[in-house]
């Protein structure tokens, strides 16, 4: 099987089961699902093995800076459609996402990539902290899913795809990019509301420390260390970690709710 077909495969699969996972627990155990590594990992994949270990060690790099222009866009989101309707935040945040990739693809600072991702994911979590993130009782459409797989396909494709011609810096920098998470917003504005889409955005946020977690190791250690090991670790360790945040926050939550 090529890796072509490979990712025709891949994508609409983990869209498909995050999709459900929504359905059945709710929009904040979706948002940490589609947040983790389960898009940006197999484009970082995809790329080592096409592209080779060194072109995805320097991909991973800037993807650090990918990954503070996403949390700007969901930041950016969560304003505008407090005040725009849905088409119009979705624009007008994709246009924040490409005005903050094109600043820190010129920065190239990956101490500064971090500050930013960190400080935009404590913004969120402040802004977002009353959000329960349930599910509100609606019937999808029977083209929603369908039509989510498809588009998440096609974006990670095109990124795949491009990146000999873009090279390791803008492509790594464009491999961070929700392609689960963001077309799994837009629906959940659009059919579970502002609650909903809060709720997925929060979960976002919390599990992008461990995506921070997943680059930080693939630039570092899949030179030395190869593929496999250095993926496994990367998972492992972003699971972890967006595993024990969660608990932290919930704990916390729980007990100011009894205090």
């Amino acid at each position: 099987m090529d890796l072509f077909t490979l990712k025709l495969i891949i994508t609409p699969m983990l869209m498909l089961i995050v999709s459900l996972a929504v359905k059945k627990w709710g929009s904040f155990v979706g948002g940490i699902l589609s947040g983790m590594p389960l898009t940006s990992g197999p484009i970082v994949i995809f790329l080592s093995l096409e592209q080779g270990p060194a072109f995805a060690a320097r991909s991973a790099g800037a993807a650090l800076s990918g990954l503070a222009a996403v949390l700007m866009t969901y930041l950016a989101y969560l304003f505008f459609s407090h005040r725009l309707a849905i088409w119009a935040a979705c624009l007008s945040s994709l246009a924040i996402f490409i005005f903050s990739s094109v600043l820190l693809m010129f920065s190239r600072s990956l101490p500064l990539a971090i500050v930013i991702s960190m400080i935009i994911i404590l913004t969120i979590l402040c802004f977002t902290r009353n959000v329960q993130g349930e599910l509100t009782q609606r019937v999808a459409p029977y083209w929603d899913i369908p039509l989510r797989m498809l588009t998440a396909t096609a974006l990670l494709v095109a990124i795949t795809s491009s990146a000999h011609a873009l090279g390791p810096q803008l492509s790594g920098l464009l491999s961070p990019f929700p392609v689960i998470a963001w077309p799994l917003t837009i629906f959940a504005h659009y059919h579970g509301g502002r609650q909903e889409m809060m709720g997925l955005v929060r979960g976002n946020a919390m599990s992008a420390v461990g995506v921070i977690i997943f680059y930080l190791i693939i630039s570092g250690l899949i030179v030395s260390s190869g593929i496999l090991l250095t993926f496994v670790l990367a998972f492992m360790a972003s699971v972890g970690v967006t595993l024990l945040l969660t608990r932290v926050l919930r704990r916390q939550k729980t007990d100011n709710n009894v205090a």
